[in-house]
């Protein structure tokens, strides 16, 4: 296991121990500040701005990491302005906008940024032991690729109010996306950094700095709302906004999830088609290394 992967994971355990001993419970959208925790139980000894700016780290890979899977998917759809395609790269937007928050959240902290350094690469396992058993791939838009990303995207708790049905994928195992985010929130609030507002990318790019606590819970629940849903119900800032994984089941059922106000809950409802595309196989590992096609080899190459 790697060094980031061995951090997240004892953080996670340690953090739960003692948010639970503190009598605050670890959950994906857990409101206000939890009770003062023991440092010296909460850490273990070790240095706790190195273990969150480590972590941090581990964050922006796995925004990082997210990116490319859904930008094949999109270049492989021959229209561009099918319902599909917009959904998509809304996400893929959005994930942008993930990678730019927790990069100002480093820049807060003074850490250094090092994308070369984080850099994906395919097949891959998400970082930092999420999703544990995962295996991420490039390739086409189409059922497996719609199965992937709702497994990347799932949720730590499935809200009451969706209608659920047989067969809708979900990745159980290991810790979800909108847990470990839960526990970089619970380090920030026992910590309490210095914030520092310099050099923060902000505007369209990252639409806050992060100056205080606020601006930390305000960025990390964005994260989780946009990609996860809320425990209330699926969606991000609005009626038509879904989370992620919502617009990925859509795609999946081929179907729209609507809201029933008689009942205050969500069905799915009405016929979503799915676009034309392009075939694209899984890149593997080492990319395409045994091309017949002397065109396709040529193009490889360039």
């Amino acid at each position: 296991m790697s060094r980031d992967a061995d951090s997240i994971e004892s953080l996670t355990e340690r953090s739960k121990r003692a948010l639970h001993r503190a009598g605050t419970t670890v959950n994906q959208f857990g409101g206000g500040d939890p009770p003062g925790l023991e440092q010296e139980a909460f850490f273990h000894g070790e240095n706790p701005r190195d273990l969150l700016i480590k972590n941090l780290v581990v964050a922006a890979k796995l925004e990082f990491a997210t990116i490319p899977p859904y930008l094949c998917a999109l270049w492989s759809i021959d229209d561009e302005l099918h319902p599909a395609a917009e959904s998509i790269r809304e996400v893929v937007q959005e994930e942008m906008l993930h990678l730019a928050l927790v990069s100002n959240l480093l820049v807060a902290l003074e850490a250094p940024i090092q994308f070369r350094d984080w850099v994906p690469k395919y097949p891959a396992p998400l970082p930092g032991e999420v999703h544990a058993g995962l295996e991420l791939q490039l390739q086409g838009f189409g059922d497996d690729a719609l199965r992937q990303f709702m497994q990347i995207e799932s949720p730590a708790v499935l809200p009451e109010n969706v209608d659920r049905e047989s067969g809708d994928p979900y990745w159980p195992e290991g810790h979800k996306i909108g847990e470990f985010y839960e526990v970089i929130l619970a380090l920030f609030r026992d910590l309490r950094p210095p914030l520092s507002t310099k050099n923060q990318v902000t505007g369209a790019l990252s639409w806050r700095s992060i100056a205080t606590l606020a601006d930390v819970e305000w960025a990390i629940r964005t994260i989780q709302h946009q990609g996860e849903g809320a425990v209330a119900g699926p969606l991000d800032s609005g009626k038509s906004d879904l989370a992620h994984y919502y617009r990925f089941l859509e795609l999946w059922k081929g179907k729209k999830l609507q809201f029933d106000k008689t009942d205050r809950h969500f069905y799915w409802r009405g016929k979503l088609n799915k676009p034309a595309h392009r075939k694209m196989a899984p890149v593997p590992n080492g990319g395409y290394t045994n091309v017949t096609n002397p065109i396709v080899a040529l193009h490889l190459q360039k």
